[in-house]
């Protein structure tokens, strides 16, 4: 699966990147704003995009996203999930999983 990671923080998605790829086995493209995304976007297929509310929300395509961080009052759309804390980092890659899993086989527990 790839991967599109919204993070302006470069360390933290340095982090979250080495986890996802790590811990999860995905293909990983990191930006710090959904407009940087824009070029990649044109040029590259992904699966997934993860990010923060307000970068989700920026982005113009209709890509499946996956939130974390701040929870906003209404979900950017087609926002699969939310996950309130990177923290622990291999739980993170986890709750992606999950929700992809779910995303994928159509449940939705």
């Amino acid at each position: 699966m790839r991967i599109l990671l919204i993070e302006a923080d470069r360390q933290l998605c340095q982090q979250l990147a080495l986890v996802l790829q790590s811990g999860g086995g995905y293909k990983v493209t990191q930006v710090s704003s959904a407009q940087q995304a824009v070029p990649l976007l044109l040029s590259q297929q992904f699966d997934l995009a993860v990010g923060r509310a307000a970068a989700l929300c920026q982005l113009p395509v209709q890509l499946t996203r996956i939130g974390f961080g701040a929870r906003p009052d209404e979900k950017p759309p087609r926002c699969l999930g939310w996950i309130d804390s990177v923290m622990p980092l291999p739980g993170f890659a986890e709750q992606v999983r999950q929700l992809w899993q779910q995303h994928t086989t159509g449940s939705d527990q």
